[in-house]
Order: C-alpha cells, then sequence, then structure tokens
C-alpha cells in the first residue's frame, strides 16, 4: 500500500494511507498528533488579537517537537498592517532557522514582499508555499530561491494561469494538500493529477514521498 501525503491539512486523518501536516495555531491547544507530521505558527490573520511575544516564547518552547513552522506569511488582502504581519514573520523566520524547520507559507497578493525577505535573511531552510495560485513567473522565482509549491483544490479547476505554472514547474518542488476544505481528500487531488498528465498513481505517491522524506526527517518513523 502506498502512501498519499498531504503538505498542509487542518484536518486529522483518520485513514491509515494519508499522512499529513497537520496545521495547529499556536494560540490554541497544540497537542501534537502522533500518527501524522505537526506544524505550528502565527497566521497574518490572528495577529491583531494576540500576544505575539507570548506565542512566539510558545513557538519557541515546542519548536524542537515540532516538524515545521506555520502556517506564518504574508497577506496583501487583510487589513492588517503589512510591516506589522512582516515584523511577526521575520520572528518565525528566525526560529525556523535557528532550530533547522521547514516553513509552511500563507501569502496572498505579497510573492514579491516574501521573495526579498528570504534574499535579505539569506534563509537556508526551505519553504512550502501552500495553495499555490500564482502565475509560471512567479512559481519559478520562489523555486529557485530554495521553495517548494503546494497545490490544493484550486488546480482542480483548471484555470490556464495556475495549469501552466503546475505543468511548467520542476516537479520535484511539488506537493499537494487538503488545506481546510472538508469536501476534498487528498486520494482525490492525486486522482486528478494522474488522470489528467496521465500519470502512475503509485508512482506520483513514491515521488510526492521522496520530497516528502527530504523535508522531513520524522516521516520515516511513520510510514
Amino acid at each position: 500500500m502506498f502512501i498519499f501525503f498531504d503538505s498542509h491539512t487542518h484536518h486529522k486523518s483518520i485513514y491509515s494511507n494519508v499522512i499529513g501536516v497537520y496545521n495547529h495555531l499556536l494560540q490554541n491547544d497544540c497537542t501534537l498528533l502522533n500518527s501524522q507530521l505537526n506544524s505550528a505558527g502565527i497566521h497574518p490573520w490572528y495577529i491583531d488579537d494576540l500576544s505575539i511575544t507570548e506565542n512566539i516564547d510558545k513557538l519557541k518552547s515546542i519548536i524542537t517537537t515540532l516538524d515545521a513552522v506555520g502556517e506564518a506569511g504574508l497577506d496583501r488582502s487583510i487589513k492588517t498592517d503589512l510591516a506589522l504581519q512582516t515584523e511577526v514573520f521575520t520572528a518565525q523566520i528566525e526560529v525556523s532557522e535557528e532550530f533547522e524547520k521547514p516553513m509552511i507559507i500563507h501569502c496572498v497578493k505579497a510573492y514579491s514582499d516574501l521573495l526579498a525577505l528570504r534574499k535579505k535573511g539569506k534563509c537556508k531552510q526551505p519553504w512550502i508555499i501552500h495553495g499555490y495560485q500564482g502565475n509560471k513567473e512567479t512559481a519559478n522565482q520562489l523555486i529557485k530561491s530554495g521553495c517548494y509549491l503546494s497545490f490544493g483544490k484550486a488546480l482542480m479547476y483548471k484555470r490556464p494561469k495556475l495549469t501552466e505554472a503546475y505543468e511548467l514547474a520542476d516537479k520535484s518542488k511539488i506537493l499537494f494538500e487538503t488545506d481546510d476544505d472538508k469536501n476534498l481528500s487528498i486520494e482525490d487531488l492525486y486522482q486528478f493529477v494522474c488522470t489528467t498528465y496521465n500519470e502512475e498513481m503509485s508512482v506520483l505517491q513514491q515521488q510526492k514521498l521522496k520530497i516528502a522524506n527530504q523535508l522531513f526527517p520524522k516521516l520515516d518513523q511513520l510510514l
């Protein structure tokens, strides 16, 4: 039996053939799931309602038990001041770099800002851009900078821009996710890719597990 890898999810998997990176919000209970990988971070949507110092301290206190930091990032579609978002994101980048943990990135209309921060910080840890919906040029820039792209349900809508970005991207830097969609199973997304691009399911599963193994050392223990 081959495993379906889900690079970012808000749902606790009840299926033995699925391993995902389960997302925890730092301000909530961060009880880790033993059967899954775990990430925790400060989401830009909630910055205005949180004690940033308290939550960064919490992140540092549990970081060695986590597999990734996030989701964290930048969102130009919300009212929260971008300078504040950048400050909070940068603090999480520093934790990621110090403890050598990859990051799960939330980015909306801020890819240029994201790339600038990665370059400025000389970041070495991989960033996984969750729910990628940008174009091929941005995809290429992100991958060249050391990022991975995680595609979700939007890929199934066959929008030309996103379809082109997926088709032209380096597949060794591509993952799939369910995010918070209760009606999407990771198997459905893999099946869509197999049907659309004439790929063998077992081959696709093995490819994504290989990528995940490079990013998350704990994965071997779960297989």
